[in-house]
């Protein structure tokens, strides 16, 4: 098989941003009277956002909130994100040099967002 191109969701794939989500969720859930544990945070990794709020309302009862939470998150990584980009992840430079070496055409983008 032929790679025709690459497309690329940069949150989490070419960009170290768990460490970034992680401190932003855990600070919205403490805002809306909630804890996440390290060991809930690890069942959210990977998840879209609507799935990782399932998750949470399951976890933390019928208190808790998605959408109160979701705007608290939103604020949080908006914060977050306007300081210095994270640390790209090992080993992006040279797949992208490998990549524009053979002409293969690439793109990205958050696809999450919408979920």
């Amino acid at each position: 098989m032929q790679i025709s191109s690459v497309i690329f969701d940069m949150d989490g794939l070419m960009l170290d941003t768990e460490p970034i989500y992680k401190i932003a969720w855990q600070q919205a859930a403490v805002e809306c009277g909630h804890a996440i544990s390290e060991a809930l945070y690890f069942k959210l990794i990977g998840r879209t956002r609507i799935g990782g709020e399932e998750i949470l309302r399951e976890a933390l009862g019928p208190r808790f909130s998605p959408q109160v939470f979701r705007v608290a998150c939103r604020k949080r990584e908006a914060a977050a994100f306007a300081g210095p980009l994270p640390a790209k992840k090992p080993g992006l430079d040279d797949l992208l040099a490998f990549l524009e070496q053979r002409r293969i055409p690439r793109g990205s983008g958050d696809f999450d967002r919408a979920s």
